[in-house]
């Protein structure tokens, strides 16, 4: 009985892949013999070949991205589990060598973009705020060095002639809202001491109470309504 063509296409496919299986190791060392001892030419006409069509290539990787924007996600993140340690190594030689460069170029930036420095860094707070918090309890080291920052920052900003029983008057306030109404409220600097455009005082007509949540909306920025 004569074979129809699915079949006979069936037959041919079982017949390949049992040849391939037998013959893989063999096949193996030969293309691993080919590539060593064709290395340095095959090297040398990929990179003119590259070279030579590099904006067809650059064109063609754009439209392809462009096209398949998820896969390429997919692609990206996998890329960055499998090679973390990887890039994480390659990184770190990279800053060490381009430390001082890396520093002054970031401060140039923040300085001539403020506005979307403070976006970007609001937008990342938003994003980690669980692993941030996290990572401040798993490393309380990190809240101490930030809180006596911040205590000699004050301290900077107090002047001889600062009244200490009003500035403790607006912190005991804030303490017994915070036990009255069951909302953390915080005692935060109209003009900070530490602002980006201006540096106030730490001294009481410069203090303000705020809920904890409006004031990390605020964060140092000066509230020229006041």
């Amino acid at each position: 009985m004569a074979m129809t063509p699915e079949e006979i296409k069936a037959k041919n496919r079982e017949r390949a892949k049992a040849y391939y299986w037998a013959h893989r190791e063999e096949r193996r060392a030969y293309h691993a013999a080919y590539h060593a001892s064709h290395t340095e030419s095959q090297s040398a006409r990929l990179k003119r070949y590259r070279a030579d069509k590099r904006e067809k290539l650059n064109a063609d990787g754009l439209a392809y991205r462009a096209a398949n924007p998820e896969k390429m996600k997919a692609l990206y993140k996998s890329y960055r589990e499998t090679h973390s340690a990887e890039r994480k190594a390659a990184w770190q030689i990279w800053y060490a060598k381009h430390r001082e460069e890396k520093i002054a170029k970031d401060a140039a930036y923040r300085a001539a973009n403020p506005e979307a420095t403070r976006a970007r860094s609001k937008a990342y707070f938003v994003k980690n705020k669980t692993a941030l918090a996290k990572k401040a309890r798993d490393n309380p080291e990190i809240g101490a060095m930030r809180t006596a920052k911040r205590r000699a920052a004050e301290l900077m900003a107090t002047p001889k002639w600062a009244n200490h029983a009003e500035i403790k008057s607006v912190y005991r306030e804030a303490a017994k809202l915070t036990k009255l109404t069951g909302i953390r409220h915080d005692v935060d600097h109209v003009i900070p001491v530490r602002g980006r455009d201006v540096c106030g005082l730490h001294v009481g007509n410069n203090l303000q109470i705020l809920t904890k949540e409006a004031n990390q909306r605020k964060s140092n920025k000066h509230d020229r309504g006041h």
